[in-house]
């Protein structure tokens, strides 16, 4: 287990793996490519996580990704988000992360679509996070893993430019808790899904 993630990102990740049961077969099926995936590509190891709006499900997979990854001390592995469109990554995103351990910096700028300063330990590479289209500058153009992260994405995006692999993995859209006194909790709760199947990728990768 890496030593280079924040205590708390270890924490959380070991808290999810005891309290969280592991994927049942049907979703293993889904989880399944994406490992294989990672293990055939040895090198080149870049996972792309495209929901609609690039501002929830999608984040939270790219940094679980990032920090699982870094558990099992898989190498090579860089994570991006995209969307079908831009919008911004929610506060409510950033919140549920913060609370798990990342460490993130709000920038001072007042911007409709905030670039995030996201750490996940001391020794390793700051990341940006922000939204963005699939076909933003600063994403993989050629040989990514596509994870298609809700049904929308999915359906919108039957072919993405560059993917090797295209896997279609849906979570459950915590915005359907705003405004709700259960909002911190599916936040918090669906943060926690996510960084168990990402944990469950990680480990059969190895």
């Amino acid at each position: 287990m890496s030593k280079k993630l924040y205590p708390r990102i270890s924490a959380t990740l070991n808290e999810v793996l005891e309290s969280i049961q592991a994927p049942d077969q049907a979703r293993i099926e889904k989880l399944r490519p994406i490992s294989e995936w990672i293990k055939a590509s040895e090198v080149n190891r870049s996972l792309m996580f495209v929901c609609t709006h690039n501002s929830r499900r999608s984040h939270m997979s790219q940094f679980w990704a990032l920090a699982a990854a870094e558990f099992y001390d898989i190498p090579n592995i860089q994570t991006f988000s995209a969307g079908t469109e831009a919008t911004a990554m929610h506060p409510h995103t950033v919140e549920a992360l913060v609370e798990c351990g990342f460490e993130i910096t709000i920038p001072d700028m007042v911007s409709s679509n905030p670039v995030y300063t996201i750490r996940s330990g001391g020794l390793l590479p700051v990341v940006q996070g922000f939204s963005k289209k699939i076909d933003h500058e600063s994403l993989p153009k050629s040989n990514f893993c596509a994870v298609l992260v809700c049904d929308e994405a999915a359906e919108a995006c039957p072919f993405v430019p560059g993917a090797s692999l295209r896997a279609p993995l849906s979570f459950r859209d915590p915005k359907e808790s705003d405004g709700t006194p259960k909002r911190r909790t599916v936040y918090l709760n669906r943060s926690k899904e996510i960084a168990r199947e990402m944990l469950w990728i990680m480990e059969h990768a190895r």
